[in-house]
């Protein structure tokens, strides 16, 4: 019995392919990774599809392969199935979810729909601001103090104080090299970088109303 020799297994349990025997098996962060570039693409066809889409909802646009009074009746049967709730609509996906996603590992981050966009709190402090309007309100601003401009600026050669909000940073999405600028300010507040950050006022609570008197008959 002495004379026996263990040999480390290659798989199974404590083997190099993990439990499942698998050459395919994948870490946790791969498979993160994964999801943040599929992100990065519904976020890209999501800002193409936009430009195009006062082009399809002209009236009248006829349907590909179809005679146009065929395609008037198609569109008129359609209307009469999302009416009917036989077809129901999509929740749409922001395009800039990508750029948020590595916070959600943070058990402060807090995501909480501000102004049409979206405000991203870490620590409990408004930290970025996503926002996929128009100009100026299309790329990401940073929540921040006028005292850390100079150096955020330094830093980031692409931002700007914001046209609306100067006490803010822009990193509007036309500049430069934007996708890896505001990664890097993700990281910065997933390191909880102290320029990044403001405290918000807190909500005042209502009082509770005032007691009517009761309607009583009054004493002669």
């Amino acid at each position: 019995m002495g004379g026996l020799k263990h040999h480390k297994t290659e798989g199974g349990q404590g083997g190099r392919r993990g439990h499942s025997n698998m050459d395919h098996w994948v870490t946790t962060a791969e498979i993160k990774d994964a999801t943040r570039g599929r992100r990065r693409r519904e976020g890209k066809a999501a800002i193409a599809h936009e430009q195009t889409d006062d082009d399809d909802a002209r009236p009248g646009r006829a349907v590909a392969g179809a005679a146009p009074e065929d395609a008037f009746a198609e569109l008129g049967q359609l209307d009469t199935a999302v009416e009917r709730g036989q077809i129901g609509r999509t929740k749409p996906v922001h395009p800039y979810q990508w750029l948020w996603e590595p916070l959600e590992d943070d058990p402060t981050f807090v995501l909480r729909p501000m102004f049409g966009g979206k405000a991203a709190y870490v620590m409990g402090r408004l930290t970025l601001y996503f926002t996929a309007g128009k100009e100026p309100w299309r790329g990401v601003l940073v929540c921040t103090e006028r005292a850390h401009h100079a150096s955020l600026l330094a830093e980031f050669p692409e931002l700007a104080p914001h046209a609306i909000l100067p006490k803010w940073l822009y990193l509007p999405e036309a500049a430069n090299h934007f996708e890896a600028a505001a990664e890097r300010l993700v990281a910065l507040a997933r390191r909880h970088d102290p320029r990044l950050g403001i405290e918000t006022p807190k909500k005042k609570k209502r009082r509770s109303g005032t007691s009517r008197r009761s309607a009583g008959p009054k004493s002669p």
